[in-house]
């Protein structure tokens, strides 16, 4: 196993689904949020000039969600 794999891994954790189905949820370890927080340190501005006009939650707090609600605004618009 490579050190990028290693890192990128996570352990799945099944959970009963309502249905009777699996959930599996990854939980990635410290290593990896370690890894990705000084590796965003180091290219963080680079990162923001490449993504310029697709600069989408990158950076900003709460920018996840903005996303998703624009989303599923969008769906719902489409639906009507």
């Amino acid at each position: 196993m490579s050190l990028a794999e290693f890192v990128a891994s996570a352990p799945l954790t099944p959970l009963l689904k309502s249905d009777g189905g699996i959930r599996l949820i990854a939980v990635g370890t410290i290593w990896r949020r370690l890894v990705s927080k000084v590796t965003m340190k180091g290219v963080g501005k680079n990162v923001v000039n490449y993504l310029n006009d697709f600069y989408f939650g990158v950076g900003i707090s709460g920018g996840a969600e903005a996303i998703l609600a624009c989303v599923l605004f969008g769906k719902i618009v489409q639906d009507m």
